[in-house]
């Protein structure tokens, strides 16, 4: 949106991290992403706790809605609980954070309008430290608040979703 407006009519986000946050990054991508005990840890600790956690973690997202029906097996999560595509997650997640620390100053630039959609429960990306933020920055910026939405508004609101789509590009 920044470095090519030309060939945008817009950008729709949802629950989208656009800020750096407090804290950073967690203590295990800075573990997993370690060159010589990254691998070891991942394969060792990481990924085995997060298959325990996995079924929380997705209930979690969608909290306080109920998690849509077969999510895990339809949206193939398991798949990331492979070492590499763990590793993979960790460095984006490392890369993001400072991503966005460099970009957030340049919001102001941008030239489409943008629509930052999120949920008023989201506890896996604040509404306020990235959404409303994003939203005030932008010069066409617009922020739309679900309320008891958690992290999944285009699962808990789809027609929100493509209504903002449509008002940018048209039914």
């Amino acid at each position: 949106g920044l470095e090519r407006p030309e060939r945008l009519s817009g950008l729709i986000l949802l629950g989208a991290v656009t800020h750096p946050w407090p804290g950073g990054i967690a203590w295990y991508h800075h573990l997993t992403t370690a060159p010589l005990l990254g691998p070891v840890f991942s394969r060792v600790v990481a990924v085995p706790v997060a298959h325990y956690l996995l079924s929380g973690g997705a209930r979690s997202v969608f909290e306080p809605a109920p998690e849509t029906p077969d999510y895990i097996e339809t949206g193939e999560i398991r798949l990331l609980m492979r070492p590499a595509v763990f590793e993979a997650n960790s460095q984006d997640i490392a890369a993001t954070f400072d991503f966005v620390s460099a970009q957030a100053p340049r919001y102001r630039e941008l030239k489409v309008p943008v629509v930052a959609i999120t949920g008023d429960s989201d506890a896996i990306v604040s509404p306020t430290i990235h959404s409303a933020a994003i939203a005030r920055q932008a010069p066409q910026g617009r922020f739309v608040l679900l309320p008891g939405v958690g992290h999944m508004p285009h699962h808990a609101a789809p027609e929100i979703v493509v209504d903002a789509i449509d008002q940018i590009v048209g039914a």
